[in-house]
């Protein structure tokens, strides 16, 4: 995607067509969009902010909402027995196992 931007800045260079620099900006402002969307799932998945933050049961919980976006698939989550955080080495090799 760095490298589609980069073509399209160099295509710029010697042009003065000013309906093909908007064209490109606006395919270049895309492409950042979808950038950004990716890096934050993959920021996500690395390591969540809410289960950091909130513990295992609601990072899970969020997990299972995420998968249940596309429609393809309906997954529920039932939890019990983590009234209280767990240790956080626990919790995020609990995530990762559910992950998987």
């Amino acid at each position: 995607m760095i490298s589609i931007i980069n073509m399209n800045m160099k295509s710029l260079e010697d042009t003065d067509d000013t309906e093909k620099i908007r064209s490109t900006i606006s395919a270049s402002a895309h492409v950042i969009e979808d950038m950004y969307k990716e890096l934050r799932d993959i920021c996500f998945d690395l390591m969540p902010q809410t289960l950091t933050n909130y513990g295992l049961a609601n990072a899970l919980e969020e997990f299972t909402y995420r998968l249940n976006q596309n429609g393809k698939k309906n997954f529920s989550l039932d939890i019990f027995g983590l009234d209280n955080r767990l240790d956080n080495d626990k919790e995020v090799a609990i995530y990762r196992v559910v992950q998987e």
